[in-house]
């Protein structure tokens, strides 16, 4: 499709707010919630569809037909702006609805009391670790994905947090920057919480650490968003960026009610998980 830039008519402006809205109802099934966009973010609305990058994520949205998951990874293709403008807006104005994720296995979100968890200090999670295996398709199986933990200088209950990972079909980079709680009760209880900005969106999730071994940690955490959802991150800090006790790992899971078989084997290991560049800041 071609370009529109700042000259746009105000009609063909309209007519793309009236499709970015219609792409709304077709992902969401909703019509209050299409009421909502139109009285409180038209014009982020309107800026999506002016920007080329916006246009590709609605039209990649349209095509999940509500699957939330889906729109997830739409949204990591492109480097988007307006797409970040606009969710926020949809958020904020609670123009989206609260959606509880029924399609990732095994879940444990109504039995966390039951999960078998491990204390952990503040400086076990110091390093880069990066995401071998995961549950949840759109948030842990992405490839090249890692947290890189820090100490905040500025305050000692806090992890600064990098995330990376890339997308599944552009392969970009997207980078996202957030804080988490060191709480020595919680991590007593192998609990972590966290809240984190990611492509617009607010929430929070806790980790809960199922085990450390040597430079390898298992995790299985609860995302409290928009999306509802839950998932598990089998992380390694070590040599060539891959987890090396899988047994181990397969049979915790197993003690926990989580099936290897649901689980995804992430790639870590091409060329272009170590390479930098730019990409999207979500």
């Amino acid at each position: 499709s071609s370009h529109l830039g700042p000259g746009t008519s105000p009609s063909l402006a309209m007519s793309y707010l009236f499709l970015s809205l219609q792409a709304i109802a077709v992902a969401r099934v909703a019509v209050g919630q299409v009421i909502c966009a139109s009285q409180h973010c038209a014009s982020e609305t309107a800026d999506c569809m002016l920007e080329t990058a916006c246009r590709s994520i609605a039209a990649c949205t349209v095509g999940c037909l509500g699957d939330i998951a889906c729109e997830y990874l739409c949204s990591t293709e492109e480097v988007s702006p307006a797409n970040v403008a606009m969710t926020r807006c949809l958020q904020e104005h609670h123009c989206l609805p609260r959606t509880k994720d029924t399609k990732t296995p095994d879940d444990f979100t109504g039995r966390i009391d039951k999960l078998a968890t491990v204390a952990f200090s503040k400086e076990d999670l110091y390093g880069q670790w990066w995401v071998n295996y995961g549950l949840n398709v759109a948030l842990d199986c992405v490839p090249c994905q890692s947290f890189a933990f820090s100490a905040d200088p500025g305050n000692d209950s806090l992890y600064i947090v990098h995330q990376k990972f890339r997308s599944v079909k552009n392969r970009i980079w997207n980078y996202i920057n957030f804080s988490s709680v060191f709480d020595a009760e919680d991590a007593g209880h192998g609990r972590m919480p966290d809240r984190y900005i990611q492509g617009g969106f607010r929430g929070h999730d806790v980790w809960y650490a199922l085990g450390f071994s040597a430079q390898e940690l298992l995790v299985a955490y609860v995302a409290n968003s928009t999306w509802q959802t839950h998932g598990v991150f089998l992380l390694t800090k070590g040599p060539g960026h891959v987890v090396t006790n899988v047994d181990h790992w397969r049979s915790v899971l197993a003690r926990n009610g989580i099936h290897w078989s649901n689980i995804c084997h992430v790639d870590v290991t091409s060329a272009d998980c170590d390479e930098v560049d730019s990409g999207l800041w979500i």
